[in-house]
C-alpha cells in the first residue's frame, strides 16, 4: 500500500458518503504532495550527503510541460487541458506504444554501488515546484531509499536502512527489492507482471488501482534502470484495468502518449461515481514513462450542500436527495496535477 491508498483509505473510513468531488482533489494534494518514493513507509530525515567521489552519469528521462493551453484551448493556468481523441481503439494504442518501448533505451549496465538520483517537476495549485536531484537517493541494487530530506531524524532513518537492507538480504530480489539481474530475467507477460506485484505487495491480493500506485511508485524512482520489454510489459499489464483508456495529447507543443485509469469511489451499492483520471505519461521520441498526473473530468454540482469541506473539515448537513450525487462534466479536462521525473545514476569512482 502506498501513500495514496493510506489517505484514501482513511478519508473513505471517516464518511458515510464522501463529498462530491473530494476524491479528485485529494489525490491532487496527494500527488503533489507526496515524496518520492516506492511504498508507504515512515517519514525519515536526510542523512547529510556522503563525500564520496562520483562520475555523475546522467540520464536523460525527463518531460517538461510549459503552462501554456494546447492549440484550439481557452488559456489557463493548467499545463494541457485538452485531450485529443484518435480513430484507433485503446487497446490498439496500447499495443502499438508497447512495441515502441520495446524498442527503446536499454537499461545500462549495472555497476556495484551505483547510485539513482531521481528528481522531479510538479505542478499543484497553479504552480510549479522543483524537487532537484538528491532530494532522496535511491541505491540501484534493490531501489533502497538510503537517503530522503523530508524524514525526521538521522537516528531514525539509520534504522529504517537497516530495515531495508536486512528485508532484502533476507526475501532476495523481488518486486519489493528490484535488482538488475531479477528485472531482465522477469517474464514480461501481463500475468507475470502480475503476480510478481502482487507477490510482494498489497497482502498477495492488489486491487487494479494498488497495482498502477505500485507501478507509478516505482517508475519515480527507478524508471531508468528497467529493460525495454518491462516497460512494455508494464504498459500492456495497465491495458487490462477496467476503465482504461490512451490518447495522445499535445501539452506547450510536444506531444505525450497518455495511459489512463478513472479514479472511482463506491458511494453505495450499485452507484459508482468518478471526477477525476490518473495518468502516465510516454515520451514518444524516447520511448520512456516520464512522468504521471490527474485529470479532473467532474466536478459536484454547485449547490451549497455539495461544497467540500475538505479532509479533517466538519461536514456540512447532508442532502436529503440526490441531488450531490451528481458529476457535472468538466468539458474540457483540466490537468489539476503533474509530476515528471528524471533519474540520474552516479557510480563510485573507480568503480
Amino acid at each position: 500500500m502506498n501513500d495514496i491508498d493510506e489517505l484514501l483509505r482513511d478519508f473513505r473510513s471517516t464518511l458515510d458518503e464522501p463529498p462530491r468531488g473530494a476524491l479528485a482533489r485529494a489525490r491532487s494534494r496527494a500527488l503533489a504532495n507526496r515524496a518520492a518514493r516506492a511504498r508507504s513507509r515512515p517519514r525519515w530525515l536526510a542523512i547529510p550527503a556522503t563525500a564520496i567521489g562520483v562520475t555523475a552519469v546522467a540520464v536523460t528521462a525527463s518531460l517538461l510541460f510549459g503552462q501554456s493551453s494546447p492549440p484550439g484551448t481557452t488559456p489557463t493556468a493548467q499545463p494541457g487541458s485538452a485531450v485529443t481523441t484518435t480513430e484507433a481503439t485503446t487497446a490498439e494504442l496500447i499495443e502499438a506504444w508497447a512495441r515502441d518501448l520495446e524498442a527503446g533505451p536499454p537499461a545500462p549496465p549495472a555497476v556495484p554501488g551505483q547510485l539513482i538520483l531521481p528528481s522531479s517537476r510538479r505542478f499543484a495549485d497553479g504552480q510549479w515546484t522543483d524537487e532537484p536531484p538528491g532530494h532522496i537517493t535511491v541505491e540501484r541494487d534493490g531501489l533502497l531509499i538510503i537517503d530522503n530530506a523530508e524524514h525526521s531524524s538521522r537516528e531514525s532513518f539509520q534504522q529504517y536502512v537497516a530495515q531495508q537492507r536486512a528485508e532484502f538480504a533476507q526475501q532476495g530480489a523481488s518486486w519489493r527489492y528490484p535488482t538488475a539481474e531479477w528485472l531482465e530475467a522477469l517474464d514480461p507477460s501481463p500475468a507475470s507482471l502480475l503476480a510478481a506485484i502482487q507477490s510482494t505487495a498489497c497482502g498477495g491480493e492488489c486491487t487494479e488501482w494498488q497495482v498502477w500506485n505500485e507501478i507509478e511508485s516505482m517508475m519515480a524512482r527507478g524508471e531508468v534502470v528497467l529493460p525495454p520489454r518491462i516497460r512494455a510489459g508494464l504498459l500492456r499489464l495497465l491495458g487490462t484495468f477496467d476503465g482504461v483508456t490512451a490518447y495522445e495529447d499535445t501539452v506547450d507543443g510536444r506531444p505525450v502518449r497518455v495511459v489512463s485509469l478513472p479514479d472511482t469511489v463506491e458511494v453505495r451499492p450499485g452507484l459508482t461515481l468518478s471526477y477525476s483520471r490518473a495518468e502516465l505519461y510516454i515520451d514518444p521520441d524516447l520511448n520512456r514513462f516520464v512522468g504521471s498526473g490527474i485529470l479532473e473530468t467532474g466536478r459536484s454540482p454547485d449547490l451549497p450542500q455539495c461544497v467540500n469541506t475538505g479532509i479533517g473539515a466538519t461536514p456540512l448537513p447532508r442532502p436529503t436527495g440526490d441531488e450531490c450525487l451528481e458529476v457535472v462534466p468538466v468539458d474540457p479536462p483540466v490537468r489539476v496535477a503533474i509530476r515528471l521525473w528524471e533519474q540520474t545514476l552516479e557510480t563510485p569512482a573507480g568503480s
